[in-house]
């Protein structure tokens, strides 16, 4: 593996943006990079000069620049899909295999957040509850199992993955379109289920277990927040349903499914349809555990998901009270959240 200094990295991506060919000036502009710079990437094998010109082949700059970027051959290989969340705890989001019309993506029997459950419960429960538990600090964890670990999402902000070459110096342009609609499917799908799961867990398990899943994944789980206050735009949405439900209601109720519908599917939908909702399409092609997102546009993504969670998580507890249980049982047990995709395609 190359190791490359601030300047070379800067100079492979102005030749793979002018397709790899720059002058040679005194000053970096635009199109043009210094001698020395020139030099250094001739010598790490990595171009020619010729006169003022500098030469590349722009498939070397890209592969150099972004190694995670190169395209698998095509073949019946299956490449699994691995995230390292900590040192102790993996996921296996299933494989993926390039085929003449692109990339397939397998997805695991054994979803994301059944697997994410399974390492938490095993882990010690030697720890003490957060300060203002029920509503900053649940809606960030519920975001995080739901939204960001217990779905497709996690695979494209993997740290041990290359960014995008859309995506640079950290900054990805706003008006492009990094998320493909059988991903942004995929996601949508796996955070209804993994609310469907743990609120199954809540029912089946007991407040207890239910507070200690949550405190162990606070502890051990990375997060992009600590604590988020209510979303003002969802509480209304809460306090109005509380109104009118003040008594648990039949499960076709109106109430009911309106309610069950914004706590999870709703709230990854609203947060991501700004990045699939827009107009240009990616220079290059997206491929799987890939890194798509700043750090930015994860921080406002969570931040988002995280104040419909704490708003989820106050007025279930203080809105509907003594019918906290049945609500939880009822949305577990009978809600009809979308089924996970068991492959989706990138072309």
């Amino acid at each position: 593996m190359i190791i490359l200094s601030a300047p070379q990295k800067a100079a492979l991506q102005k030749l793979i943006d002018c397709h790899g060919k720059v002058t040679i000036a005194r000053a970096h502009t635009p199109t043009s990079i210094t001698a020395p710079t020139a030099t250094a990437l001739q010598r790490l094998g990595l171009g020619t000069r010729e006169g003022n010109t500098f030469l590349i082949d722009p498939d070397l700059a890209l592969r150099t620049l972004y190694p995670g970027n190169i395209d698998h051959p095509i073949s019946d290989t299956q490449h699994p899909l691995t995230i390292t969340v900590t040192p102790t705890l993996t996921l296996n989001a299933g494989t993926f295999q390039r085929t003449s019309a692109g990339y397939t993506l397998t997805t695991n029997p054994k979803p994301l957040i059944n697997q994410i459950i399974d390492q938490i419960d095993l882990q010690p429960a030697n720890i003490s509850y957060p300060h203002h538990w029920h509503h900053a600090v649940e809606g960030v964890v519920l975001a995080t199992l739901t939204t960001f670990w217990g779905t497709y999402l996690c695979t494209l902000n993997d740290p041990l993955t290359s960014p995008h070459p859309d995506i640079r110096n950290y900054y990805r342009p706003q008006d492009t379109r990094l998320l493909a609609a059988s991903e942004f499917q995929r996601i949508t799908a796996e955070a209804g289920y993994a609310f469907h799961q743990i609120m199954s867990y809540r029912s089946t398990r007991g407040e207890a277990a239910y507070r200690e899943l949550i405190a162990k994944a606070y502890r051990d789980l990375p997060r992009f927040h600590s604590q988020v206050a209510k979303d003002r735009y969802q509480n209304v949405i809460f306090t109005a349903l509380a109104l009118t439900s003040h008594q648990p209601k039949p499960l076709s109720a109106d109430p009911l499914q309106i309610l069950s519908t914004a706590l999870a599917y709703e709230s990854t939908n609203r947060t991501l349809t700004p990045y699939i909702n827009t107009s240009t399409p990616p220079g290059h092609p997206l491929r799987p555990h890939q890194i798509r997102f700043t750090k930015p546009d994860l921080q406002n993504i969570m931040y988002q998901t995280s104040a419909y969670f704490s708003t989820i998580a106050w007025n279930l507890t203080h809105l509907f009270d003594s019918s906290l249980t049945t609500y939880a049982q009822q949305f577990a047990l009978h809600w009809q959240h979308k089924p996970i995709p068991s492959a989706i395609n990138l072309p």
